[in-house]
């Protein structure tokens, strides 16, 4: 019933060695915790890092698209004027040729030429006007 000293000390050993392994474990288990919530952070910054890059290169397809529409209504806006200027002066030559034969002649039909191509001439002067009102619109945006 009484134990020896040898024993009691043995006995004590046995207590703190459970208490260390105790210990031990805790600290393996707080050590696993604490990995497993850094691999977790490190995991969600690399998404993160990859969310920002996939955004990043989302922006550059957009600004490089809009660059090309923007390049496009430019070419669209200089063919409407060199279309409208390539009409407009040979419309005004036969103008002056139909005003002058209008005058020679006196005939009625010189005049529905006339309206005709003035009718003409004024939908290609709209033309040139919005073309320049999209590109002063444009200079101003700039």
């Amino acid at each position: 019933m009484f134990m020896s000293f040898k024993n009691k000390e043995i006995k004590n050993k046995e207590i703190i060695s459970d208490k260390q392994k105790t210990e031990v474990e805790n600290t393996v288990v707080r050590a696993t915790v604490e990995d497993v919530k850094l691999h977790e952070a490190i995991a969600k910054t690399n998404a993160q890092n990859e969310t920002i890059k996939e955004q990043q290169n989302l922006e550059n397809k957009v600004k490089e698209r809009t660059q090309k529409i923007h390049e496009m209504q430019d070419n669209q806006k200089q063919m409407m004027l060199d279309i409208s200027h390539g009409l407009l002066t040979p419309l005004t030559i036969i103008k002056g040729e139909l005003e002058t034969m209008e005058q020679k002649s006196k005939d009625t039909q010189f005049k529905t030429f006339e309206r005709s191509m003035d009718k003409v001439t004024l939908f290609i002067q709209k033309l040139l006007h919005l073309a320049n009102l999209e590109t002063k619109s444009k200079q101003a945006a700039s």
